[in-house]
């Protein structure tokens, strides 16, 4: 079977300026924190939103499917770092020479590393809000391998973003939405350098320390569950007793995130 390609009509500078002028429209760069209405826009149920999200990439995102790019089969969330390398193989090339808009100008490298992650992370959670455990077995594998491999080009810390945490944090997110304790401590890790990288910023700062908070909810379930409990159901996994009383009790589901 020959190895699997980008389809280069869908995937190319035009979808990645499109990406990042939706989401991150009315936030400047760089910025210290989000306003109000961009953290309604990117956590919140927004049905107009939503369209908009699969109306530019719910393309891309089909050519990727379980059925046309079938992943390795998994073993658990632990050892599934050893595909990584594997999955993220046809995505390289994206991020790892700058492309030529096709409207003029220059698409950085690290400009297509963050449109890949809002692609790979994000999108799914706005299209497939009633089909999730696509999001979790499938476009969650691939986003996270595709941000080690960003990771490896360093791009993650690049002058463009490196001070600008509502834009940084991209970068992240698919280690938060992990279920491995490994991937939660590189997270930590993350989360610590961005804060030494906003310097004189107190918003900045402030910013970073809810998003360590937010990270702490996450690793305290896994710590004691080992699996996010609010997945079960989604994914076909049988609750524990326990898990099931704590949700009842109004554990945390992340907005099913």
């Amino acid at each position: 079977m020959p190895p699997f390609t980008l389809p280069p009509h869908l995937f190319n500078p035009t979808l990645y300026t499109r990406l990042l002028t939706l989401w991150f429209s009315d936030l400047p760069l760089p910025a210290s924190a989000p306003t109000p209405p961009q953290l309604k826009k990117w956590f919140g149920t927004n049905p107009p939103f939503d369209t908009q999200c699969t109306s530019t990439a719910l393309p891309a995102l089909q050519s990727l499917s379980p059925e046309k790019y079938p992943l390795p089969p998994f073993t658990t969330p632990e050892h599934d770092h050893q595909h990584y390398p594997q999955i993220a193989a046809p995505f390289l090339a994206q991020f790892t020479a700058a492309a030529k808009r096709e409207e003029g100008g220059v698409l950085q490298n690290e400009e297509a590393a963050l449109a890949l992650m809002v692609l790979l992370d994000q999108m799914p959670r706005n299209i497939f809000r009633s089909s999730q455990s696509v999001i979790y077995t499938h476009y969650d594998r691939i986003s996270r391998a595709v941000a080690h491999a960003i990771y490896a080009s360093e791009l993650d810390t690049c002058a463009r973003y490196r001070a600008s945490p509502p834009y940084r944090m991209w970068f992240y997110l698919p280690l938060m939405h992990s279920e491995a304790l490994g991937e939660h401590d590189l997270m930590a890790g993350k989360l610590a350098d961005m804060e030494s990288g906003v310097v004189n910023d107190e918003r900045g700062k402030e910013y970073v320390g809810n998003l360590v908070v937010y990270e702490r909810k996450h690793r305290v379930i896994l710590e004691r569950f080992g699996r996010y409990p609010h997945r079960n159901r989604v994914v076909g996994r049988e609750g524990t007793e326990e898990e099931e009383g704590w949700l009842r009790e109004g554990g945390d589901t992340f907005g099913a995130g």
